[in-house]
């Protein structure tokens, strides 16, 4: 019976260490964040906190998973299309009164976003989102300066 490289082993306990470091945190930031008022400086300072911290991510190591594909043609219209519509629907409204007659999106959200725990879960996805978009961008850009080199 073949034993386990020492190296991959302690470099998969190594990640695994990481990864529930991370996701704890993301939660404890989604809790800090449910828990406090819209627009208010403790909200910025989390909010500002998590944008750095994804930013920072850039730098650390690859994690050597490979590149996911590049989007189609079709992809990419499609989220144009869905971006060009909310920035739309963005700016009518806002141009219209920004009322319940016209809302915004964030006038939409407000009645389920005003609790604790839809905002906690909405704060957690988002950094998520964030975080994947992250890693995405890094390691495109580091397969492109592989191919280059």
């Amino acid at each position: 019976m073949d034993q386990p490289n020492p190296a991959s082993v302690s470099a998969a306990r190594a990640r695994a260490i990481v990864s529930s470091g991370l996701a704890v945190t993301a939660v404890l930031f989604a809790i800090a964040l449910s828990s406090t008022e819209s627009l208010t400086a403790p909200a910025a300072l989390l909010v500002t906190g998590a944008g750095v911290a994804l930013g920072a991510s850039w730098f650390l190591p690859a994690r050597g998973d490979p590149c996911p594909p590049a989007a189609t043609g079709a992809q990419m219209a499609l989220w144009a299309g869905l971006a060009a519509a909310f920035c739309g629907w963005e700016v009518a409204a806002l141009r219209l009164g920004d009322n319940y007659e016209f809302p915004t999106f964030s006038k939409l959200a407000d009645p389920v976003l005003a609790h604790p725990g839809p905002r906690a879960v909405a704060a957690l996805a988002w950094v998520a989102w964030g975080w994947r978009l992250s890693l995405i961008a890094r390691e495109a850009t580091e397969a492109e300066n592989r191919a280059r080199a």
